[in-house]
């Protein structure tokens, strides 16, 4: 990897972003990610967005970034690289990924290898948005300290970079290191849209 390599937004179009549902009696239902994808496809609509948060702690003192009370829609999330791959299975056109991944919270090596193998089946049609969270207490439970996010996520999209492009991938931070190894599997074309 270059000196000059910088990280690259990938803007959508038109998509839709995916949230858990609410019934009247109050309980959440998930919608079909697949029924979904098929559903937003079909008009022409460029993207299904999944949110990360692996799980929200029940008691945290953490406020919600745009005040008031965390929507129910917060809780209960699908994992965003499962849920799709799911949609890429059942698309021909839709591009899919997430509308933010917590990097900092997931190790890099086995995220890239989980992204590249998203873009390679879906003939390059993932896209990731990388956000630093905001939930302390979810954090924390992922050994991450708050102030550093924003730096542990920026080596983890470096690392994970390198595991992509690199013909020999190694990487060495503060945050994480990984011994050289070979190149995983390398985004659809070699494109990295993180």
């Amino acid at each position: 990897m270059s000196a000059t390599s910088r990280l690259r937004a990938a803007t959508p179009k038109v998509g839709r972003p995916y949230a858990a549902q609410h019934r009247d009696d109050g309980h959440r239902s998930v919608e079909n990610v697949a029924t979904l994808a098929r559903a937003i496809e079909d008009p022409g609509l460029d993207g299904l967005w999944l949110p990360d948060h692996t799980h929200i702690p029940v008691r945290r003192t953490t406020p919600f970034p745009i005040g008031g009370a965390l929507p129910e829609e917060c809780k209960g999330m699908l994992d965003p690289l499962v849920g799709s791959a799911m949609a890429a299975a059942v698309t021909s056109t839709l591009r899919v990924g997430s509308g933010i991944l917590l990097v900092m919270e997931r190790d890099p090596i086995v995220t890239a290898k989980a992204l590249a193998t998203l873009d390679q089946q879906s003939g390059g049609r993932a896209v990731v948005g990388i956000s630093f969270g905001w939930n302390v207490e979810e954090m924390v439970d992922h050994g991450v300290v708050a102030r550093t996010r924003r730096a542990r996520s920026r080596e983890h999209v470096l690392a994970m970079r390198s595991l992509w492009e690199d013909e020999e991938a190694g990487f060495e931070g503060s945050s994480f290191a990984s011994r050289r190894a070979g190149r995983g599997p390398s985004r659809h074309n070699g494109r990295c849209r993180c």
